[in-house]
């Protein structure tokens, strides 16, 4: 089966896009499993509360989060590493579509 790509817009204007087709180097791995240690590790706030010991789905929820405003502060780096991080771990999300109101996001998840 074809894998579509993550596509991540923002008031209509795409912002990043995982390319799904490629592998993941190493050392980037090495990454997305320490970022994954350390979410367990925190834990995550999501919908005003704290989870404690999050679930992988949940980690990846409070990713998406954090990757609407890496990308509003125009962090291209440290974006496409939350973008590959919310991408694997969510393997079904094809898009990420947030309208800005005031200063939180109105968000739409896409799944194939």
């Amino acid at each position: 089966m074809l894998q579509r790509n993550l596509i991540v817009t923002i008031d209509g204007h795409k912002r990043i896009e995982f390319d799904r087709s490629g592998g993941i180097p190493a050392q980037e791995r090495a990454r997305l499993d320490e970022l994954d240690r350390m979410l367990g590790e925190e834990g995550v706030n999501l919908n005003g509360q704290h989870i404690a010991t999050p679930d992988q789905e949940q980690k990846a929820y409070y990713m998406v989060e954090y990757l609407l405003n890496v990308l509003l502060d125009d962090d291209m780096e440290r974006a496409a590493l939350v973008c590959t991080y919310v991408g694997t771990r969510l393997p079904n999300l094809v898009g990420v579509h947030a309208r800005t109101v005031g200063e939180t996001f109105d968000v739409d998840l896409q799944f194939d």
